[in-house]
């Protein structure tokens, strides 16, 4: 008994210290960081950022976090540049940890300033960033890869990094369907029905969120869709369909939050982590091979294809421990 719990035990190790094909890390660092920019320039764009920080005169911190007060004057505005530098940092790959790290202590510090503005996926967010600071994403396709003269279509990660990443994810996705497993979800089809409500003025689809059918059709499309997710997502053939239905879902939610379609898009940028390792690499050498035999004129992208192909083809190297 006890050998056969250590082989095992000895086998699973095995398995998560096998190299795989970083592509699909690599598009979840880069759309992770773009989203993370993007939200944060949205933020400042709409002038949230006095109205929210500047302008109220009492906040409601977390229980223990009574230290967490917004900056005076244009110094939170720092801190939403540091946090936007940061972001891209993240998705660059340059000077990766320190970035990832600054991003999330900054986006953290924010958020944590008024639980009223509380939504479980800047938590994520949090969560996300702490795992970016961690695990060695920048091995491939990054700036502080160049720098190291690294190959950029060549590095590989264990795959434990992939399935922490997966897990983590898997764990959002189920615990929230548990979450719905009561009566004013399931009954009353709460809060849905406020939700819909508000966005009657959708084009083509908008009198059809005013029915109270429709609140209690997505109330149970979403909570069997988040407690299947992370099941469906280990099966190859579903990853698409159940990405594809998150996104449709989430979207029809309104959104004047910090973190526009927060879930719809971390969903995007989590997708990668659910591709077979080298996927993006394979639809590269997909779109090139399309181009074979086209002549410039034919194809506009044939140069960039030919690049692409250049790179995908090269043979897989193993990452050097400790970079």
């Amino acid at each position: 008994m006890a050998t056969d719990l250590a082989s095992s035990v000895r086998r699973w190790v095995g398995r998560a210290s096998e190299p795989v094909d970083a592509s699909s890390l690599v598009f979840f660092r880069v759309a992770f960081g773009l989203l993370l920019f993007a939200a944060t320039v949205r933020f400042a764009a709409h002038g949230w950022i006095r109205e929210h920080y500047l302008e109220p005169r009492y906040f409601f911190p977390f229980w223990g976090l009574d230290f967490a007060k917004p900056l005076p004057g244009p110094w939170m505005y720092v801190v939403f540049a540091v946090m936007g530098a940061s972001a891209l940092g993240v998705a660059f790959g340059a000077a990766y940890r320190a970035s990832a790290l600054t991003l999330g202590l900054s986006f953290t510090y924010v958020h944590a300033i008024d639980k009223t503005y509380y939504l479980n996926h800047y938590y994520l967010v949090s969560v996300l960033a702490v795992l970016c600071v961690l695990l060695p994403l920048h091995r491939a396709g990054s700036v502080d890869a160049w720098r190291r003269g690294a190959p950029f279509a060549t590095a590989e990660l264990p795959a434990w990094v992939l399935w922490l990443l997966r897990f983590q994810i898997g764990i959002v996705y189920f615990f929230g369907g548990v979450a719905k497993l009561g009566v004013d979800w399931l009954v009353h089809a709460q809060p849905l029905t406020i939700w819909l409500s508000r966005n009657r003025d959708v084009f083509l689809i908008g009198p059809l969120l005013g029915y109270k059918t429709t609140a209690y059709a997505m109330s149970w499309a979403g909570l069997l869709f988040d407690l299947s997710t992370p099941f469906l997502l280990s099966w190859r053939w579903s990853p698409r369909a159940s990405f594809s239905w998150a996104c449709f879902r989430i979207s029809c939610r309104p959104s004047r939050s910090f973190f526009f379609r927060l879930r719809s898009f971390t969903g995007f940028s989590v997708d990668g982590c659910h591709q077979t390792p080298g996927s993006p690499k394979q639809r590269c050498a997909s779109r090139a091979g399309s181009c074979r035999g086209r002549s410039s004129s034919s194809c506009s992208h044939c140069a960039r294809c030919s690049t692409q192909a250049a790179r995908c083809g090269r043979k897989r190297a193993i990452a050097s421990p400790g970079t």
